[in-house]
């Protein structure tokens, strides 16, 4: 899986400017400065691409000073993805509700949006809070992409001829797929949540423990023997969030800091150890349920109760929505052995599935009651909210951009780019984006914005959401 935080955008100032020396601004930094940000809180504004960059030092505004900058405090560093955007996109009141609470709760859910609605940042958001306050319960990402549907498809042809027969048996060669797949997410997401969670531990890892997780991650997906002996030899990280950069490797966002402590570093040279034991090992042959098995065991030999797997990034440009459907079906299947396995799955799922997944659930043995909802529809109270969250975790005291407009705009801005953005946070975000690279192309930076450049920034916007 290939998470878009490696492609980033390029031809823009936000990107165009990433690592350059802090002694000069870029017309970019030079407006946004002037504007009252400390960080360029819109450089990149899709879910995937923001867990990737929004600690990155180059995204903080140098200071208007000639006197150099006292050593970098806790609170200078820019807050970790979800905490500093995430806005609910339901509820204003947390009294009242909230999305949070209910995807937390054990149980299979569907989270339904249109490409823009913030399904990939509600699943990001949801992951850091599993991964921060984990209670027993481990969060798996499962993102099906062209790896899976090559499993899937490579499996059925396997068994094309039985398969002609007998579509129960395309059926469970499908679901198997998926399952093997699964276990080596889940091999991925055990391990980071581990290592994160080790501090808390009272007692160091017992021998039946170490076998267990070298054994899955033997089997499930080598690249992690990489990441331990990266965590073991590699020097030390100078930053507060320490060695969980190497999350990004692995498709994760970071979540927590990771210190090299002595008590880590023994238990990742003697897991190490293990796996070297038994890298020739021959591979017991398993059929997929009993791997799938093998690996939930592992996990709650940890202590992890639950186990949410997290399913996103079914919506790609490349698939129809039948070939979604297709794609996402053997899971439903799964539905009822998940639950009697204390699994729960949370789909965050392109709207135009959402009548094809209700009528397939009785077929799959799941009654509505088995199921929680949600919609994503933004009401304009909530885009505004998202705007306001961006200007805090900007370092700004902002409520609005009425003193940066002309006399044209200022009774009205606000309520023009949320009704831009049609009900779509990411399109508000990206024409605010727009807006920024669209005024910075005229000298002086501090002159007012435009309606013209407004709606050049609204065009753009839109055709950046069309790909």
């Amino acid at each position: 899986m290939t998470s878009a935080a490696d492609t980033p955008v390029v031809g823009n100032e936000a990107t165009k400017n990433l690592g350059q020396a802090t002694d000069t601004l870029s017309p970019r930094q030079e407006f946004l400065r002037y504007s009252g940000f400390k960080w360029d809180v819109l450089a990149q504004p899709t879910a995937e691409q923001e867990y990737g960059f929004t600690d990155v030092n180059t995204l903080r505004i140098p200071e208007q000073t000639d006197t150099p900058p006292l050593e970098r405090q806790t609170d200078d560093i820019p807050p970790v993805f979800a905490r500093a955007y995430y806005v609910d996109p339901q509820y204003d009141d947390r009294r009242r509700g909230s999305v949070f609470d209910e995807l937390r709760a054990p149980g299979h859910a569907f989270v339904y949006g249109k490409p823009g609605a913030g399904k990939s940042t509600l699943r990001l958001a949801l992951e850091t809070h599993l991964r921060a306050f984990p209670d027993a319960t481990l969060a798996v990402t499962y993102e099906p992409g062209r790896a899976v549907e090559e499993a899937v498809a490579a499996a059925l042809v396997a068994a094309e001829h039985e398969a002609e027969k007998n579509r129960a048996l395309a059926d469970k060669v499908a679901r198997d797929a998926h399952l093997r797949i699964l276990t080596a997410a889940l091999a991925v997401d055990l391990f980071i949540q581990i290592v994160e969670q080790f501090g808390y531990r009272q007692t160091p890892p017992t021998e039946k423990q170490n076998r267990a997780l070298s054994s899955l991650i033997r089997t499930a997906d080598p690249r992690l023997k990489q990441v331990i002996d990266r965590l073991i030899r590699g020097k030390d990280a100078a930053d507060l969030w320490g060695f969980a950069w190497l999350w990004r490797r692995l498709d994760r966002p970071v979540v927590q800091p990771v210190v090299r402590t002595l008590p880590l570093r023994n238990w990742l040279m003697s897991l190490s150890e293990t796996l070297d034991q038994h890298a020739h090992d021959p591979e017991e042959p398993l059929p997929a349920p009993a791997v799938w098995q093998r690996a939930l065991d592992t996990a709650r030999l940890w202590g992890f109760e639950h186990v949410y797997i997290m399913v996103d990034g079914l919506d790609t440009y490349w698939r129809r929505p039948s070939e979604m459907l297709t794609l996402f079906d053997p899971l439903l299947q799964l539905l009822p052995s998940l639950a009697a396995q204390n699994v729960s799955l949370k789909a965050f799922l392109p709207l135009e599935l959402r009548s094809s997944v209700t009528r397939r659930l009785p077929a799959c043995g799941v009654t509505p009651d088995q199921t929680h909802v949600i919609v994503l529809e933004w009401t304009d109270r909530r885009l505004q909210a998202v705007l306001l969250a961006r200007y805090r975790a900007a370092g700004s005291r902002r409520l609005s951009l009425n003193d940066l407009v002309e006399p044209a705009l200022h009774d009205n801005i606000d309520e023009l780019l949320i009704e831009a953005a049609a009900g779509s946070p990411r399109r508000l975000l990206l024409i605010l984006h727009e807006l920024v690279e669209t005024h910075i192309t005229r000298q002086p930076v501090q002159r007012p914005i435009t309606s013209d450049e407004l709606k050049e920034a609204i065009v753009r916007a839109a055709a950046r959401m069309a790909v």
